[in-house]
């Protein structure tokens, strides 16, 4: 992972100058040191107005040309940017065509730059396939342009506190100007009690926020901000159903595990790509196994495999099950157990690390077993995260579908006004309101479970509460994109 910072002073503000935003910015970039041991870079750009930073994990070409910040040519396009593009390779050939230079040999982020100048933000966001988080500054239209990947991967926090417009990988970069106003937020907090999370836009910290997944947000040189969300991952829109019309039971079941197969193996295979070396996280389980079977399939030495069990709670220890995975498909098998001790002696980094808390405690063991992996050599790990939200891997996934089935779907076909119905109207802000007439706002909302607010008090992202435009104006004002 890498790290990205920035700050942007409004036109409509006196200047920082120079060596005060310069400083401002590279504390902000060295309090995420731990993200970017190979290298770090700081630019100033729009009349000394700009200012981006970053920290390099270097994986896709090791070289100096790649490193960020990186501008096109004439220094128009600016870009800092953390996370991985797995079809650079075939986007890079595009853009050559067109005509577009590059001066690295294969840097992924020299994509981005000339795949911003080619097709625009939107054009380029349909195009990537990836992981990522990164900012553009367009010097010509004085414009910042922040963007997340579809699933949330990468992370981006922001905020206009105190007038100045910054963002970051991590909240403890933007608070590290002692000057910064720590609050928490109630709404975060409340949410994080029923999800185990503060859901975007929200963190624990008030005027703090992170940009939601599968969205992108423009600010201009006077620090408005306008969101628009590019993807959305509604059911009903990955297979076409006349795909499997007419397919008795035998048939579709072949349709969709060939489907899960070649979808598996593609995502494996492209999260290979990498200069440095790369292993596989293994429980045992399916997920993990999976990877490594089809890493395996795809490489000539032993697959680096690294499992984390536990000392005084052997019960819940699968390092058996690893161990036979590891056997079966020959891997370089690292093990490392760890007990209470080392439980709490980790917690104050944890706490430093992550920023604000997540209710599960996996975030533990998964931090001996990625420091097993970086002892070993290894900067790169695959893992099974997702496939258990996916294919219902826990008994309490069948529960809400079998309550979904038996009392949910019963429920709304019964009840007018139901999940079935139409979406809500919103209605029209009233006068000295932000945010647009008739748009949902993009923050989320716990009585909805969409979006919508995120309780009494206005987020950046969206006014409404309880349905209600309020006519109090958030900290920043943002307006959003209908998409």
């Amino acid at each position: 992972m890498c790290g990205i910072a920035g700050i942007l002073c409004p036109e409509q503000l006196p200047g920082m100058g120079r060596e005060e935003l310069t400083s401002l910015l590279a504390a902000m970039r060295d309090s995420m040191t731990h993200r970017g041991p190979d290298g770090n870079g700081l630019k100033i750009a729009g009349q000394g107005r700009i200012g981006l930073a970053h920290l390099r994990l270097a994986i896709v070409d090791l070289s100096e040309s790649a490193a960020q910040p990186m501008s096109n040519e004439d220094g128009r396009v600016i870009v800092t940017y953390n996370g991985e593009i797995y079809n650079h390779a075939d986007l890079r050939l595009e853009l050559e065509a067109a005509g577009h230079r590059f001066r690295s040999d294969h840097s992924d982020t020299e994509v981005i730059v000339h795949g911003f100048e080619q097709w625009g933000i939107e054009g380029l966001l349909e195009r990537l396939d990836g992981m990522f988080a990164f900012a553009i500054w367009d010097e010509k239209l004085k414009k910042l342009t922040l963007a997340r990947d579809r699933v949330g991967i990468k992370p981006v926090y922001f905020t206009r506190a105190g007038g100045h417009f910054r963002f970051a990988s991590e909240i403890k970069a933007i608070l590290s100007d002692p000057a910064f106003p720590r609050e928490i937020e109630p709404a975060a907090v409340n949410h994080y009690l029923s999800y185990m999370i503060a859901p975007a836009p929200l963190t624990m910290f008030r005027d703090i926020y992170k940009l939601p997944p599968g969205h992108f947000m423009e600010v201009d040189a006077a620090a408005r901000m306008r969101a628009k969300r590019y993807w959305n991952a509604v059911p009903g829109q990955a297979i076409n159903q006349d795909a499997v019309n007419g397919m008795n039971d035998t048939e579709k079941e072949k349709f969709y595990v060939d489907g899960i197969r070649q979808r598996l193996e593609s995502a494996v295979e492209k999260r290979m790509i990498s200069d440095v070396p790369f292993g596989a996280f293994l429980s045992g389980g399916i997920d993990s196994s999976a990877n490594v079977a089809l890493m395996s399939k795809y490489l000539d030495n032993p697959v680096n495999t690294f499992t984390v069990g536990f000392k005084d709670h052997p019960h819940l220890n699968e390092m058996d099950y690893a161990k036979r995975a590891a056997k079966l498909f020959n891997t370089n098998h690292h093990e490392v157990l760890i007990d209470e001790t080392d439980m709490t002696g980790y917690l104050d980094d944890l706490v430093h690390h992550q920023d604000e808390p997540i209710a599960d405690w996996v975030c533990i063991p998964l931090y001996f077993v990625s420091k097993l992996a970086k002892e070993a050599g290894v900067t790169v790990v695959q893992v099974g995260e997702g496939s258990d939200e996916q294919f219902a891997g826990y008994k309490n996934y069948i529960q809400h579908l079998q309550l979904g089935r038996y009392f949910w779907k019963p429920y709304t076909r019964m009840v007018p006004g139901g999940s079935g119905a139409p979406s809500p109207t919103f209605p029209s802000p009233p006068p000295g309101a932000t945010g647009p007439s008739n748009a949902p706002p993009i923050s989320f909302c716990a009585r909805r479970g969409t979006r919508n607010c995120s309780g009494r008090r206005p987020t950046p992202i969206g006014m409404c509460s309880r349905n209600r435009w309020s006519a109090q104006a958030p900290s920043p004002a943002i307006t959003t994109a209908p998409t």
